[in-house]
């Protein structure tokens, strides 16, 4: 299943960004998923379960960005029971 759901995003942060952010980090923390289907597995559709890494976030002075595993998407939880 490799169809891209219209409804699914990249969430917050961009890889390509990953080494200026970096740089200037002041905390990074694992993110894992919550008991509530929100990151998903571009791979089979299935949402990742609840305590499994779904990726980093990165944390500065100013601003903090979450950047998911390659294999993990972000579904915002209303569009998940939306037609």
């Amino acid at each position: 299943m490799n169809k891209e759901n219209p409804n699914s995003k990249k969430c917050c942060g961009s890889k390509n960004n990953l080494s200026s952010t970096a740089n200037n980090l002041s905390s990074v923390d694992l993110v894992y998923a919550s008991d509530y289907p929100e990151f998903f597995y571009e791979s089979s559709g299935e949402p990742v379960a609840e305590g499994d890494a779904v990726g980093f976030e990165f944390y500065d002075s100013e601003t903090s960005d979450l950047v998911l595993f390659s294999d993990v998407y972000f579904q915002h939880p209303s569009s998940i029971f939306d037609d």
